[in-house]
C-alpha cells in the first residue's frame, strides 16, 4: 500500500544557517568576536549570556546589537554547523522524493530571511551557496516573515512540517505564551520544531526551573520539555554547536 505524502517541506532561519550572533560582535569588534570563537565555552553553552565566555562583552549593548542586526551584520557572520548537519535530513527528503512507496509531489527548503532586507544580487548569492551544499534536486526558496506570522496552523496549511530556528522562546512566546495550561496547547504532533537546547536569555531559564520545580541534578531540564510538548508538537532541541560558527581551525 502507498503512504501518500503530498510535501515535504522545512522551514530553516536565516539565523540558522549563519551564526549572527558571532557576526554582530564581529560588526562591531573583531576582539572580542575573535575571542569568543576561540573560548570552548561558545560551543558548550546554555544561554547567550557571551559576557560570561568573554568579560569584554556588555550583554546589554550586544543584545541590542542583535536587536538591530542587519545586512551589514551578514557581512562578518560565517556558517554554521547546521549548513552541514542538514545534508542527512536532504538525504531523506531525496530518499522520499524517488521511493515507489511515497506520492512525494515537492520536497525543498524554505528559507526565512527576516529579518534582513536582501538585495535579488544577495539572495542569489545565498541561493548558489546553498544548492553548491544540499545539490539540485532540492527546491529552495526564500520567504520574508515575521516570527509572530509563523503560527503552527500557519505551518500546517503550508505543507510545513519542520521548523528550524534559533530563538525558540521568542517564537513560542507569539504562539503560545497567551495559553496559561499547557494542556489547552494547539496539538499539531506531526510538525517537528528543532532548536539549540539553550535560553538565549538567564531569565528564560530560571523561568522554566521555575516550572519544574521536582528537578533534581540528574535530570535534564530540556528532555523534560520536549518530553512534556510530546502530545502537542515535537519538539527537538540539539546541542548549541550545531547552530554555532564552524571554526576549522584558531583563527586570530
Amino acid at each position: 500500500m502507498k503512504h501518500n505524502v503530498d510535501t515535504n517541506l522545512v522551514l530553516i532561519d536565516l539565523d540558522v544557517l549563519l551564526d549572527t550572533r558571532v557576526g554582530c560582535i564581529m560588526q562591531h569588534n573583531l576582539e572580542l568576536g575573535s575571542q569568543l570563537v576561540n573560548n570552548p565555552a561558545y560551543y558548550d553553552r546554555n544561554d547567550d549570556h557571551f559576557e560570561r565566555i568573554v568579560p569584554g562583552i556588555d550583554l546589554a549593548q550586544y543584545q541590542e546589537w542583535y536587536k538591530n542586526r542587519s545586512t551589514e551584520t551578514l557581512k562578518f557572520s560565517k556558517p554554521t554547523n547546521a549548513v552541514f548537519n542538514l545534508t542527512s535530513l536532504i538525504g531523506g527528503m531525496l530518499v522520499d522524493l524517488h521511493s515507489p512507496s511515497t506520492l512525494t509531489r515537492e520536497a525543498g527548503i524554505i528559507v526565512n530571511l527576516h529579518p534582513y532586507n536582501l538585495t535579488l544580487d544577495e539572495k542569489h548569492m545565498i541561493h548558489q551557496a546553498l544548492v553548491s551544499y544540499f545539490g539540485v534536486e532540492i527546491r529552495i526558496r526564500f520567504i520574508e516573515r515575521f516570527k509572530s506570522q509563523i503560527s503552527f496552523a500557519w505551518l500546517d496549511h503550508n505543507h510545513i512540517h519542520t521548523y528550524v530556528l534559533y530563538d525558540l522562546y521568542e517564537w513560542t512566546q507569539f504562539q503560545l505564551g497567551h495559553i496559561n495550561n499547557i494542556n489547552d496547547y494547539p496539538k499539531f504532533p506531526h510538525i517537528n520544531i528543532i532548536a539549540p537546547q539553550l535560553a538565549t536569555d538567564i531569565k528564560i531559564l530560571e523561568k522554566l526551573y521555575e516550572e519544574y520545580p521536582e528537578l533534581t541534578e540528574d535530570d535534564n531540564l530540556f528532555d523534560i520539555v520536549c518530553q512534556d510538548r510530546a502530545p502537542f508538537f515535537r519538539l527537538s532541541l540539539i546541542h548549541p554547536e550545531q547552530m554555532s560558527y564552524v571554526k576549522l581551525k584558531k583563527e586570530a
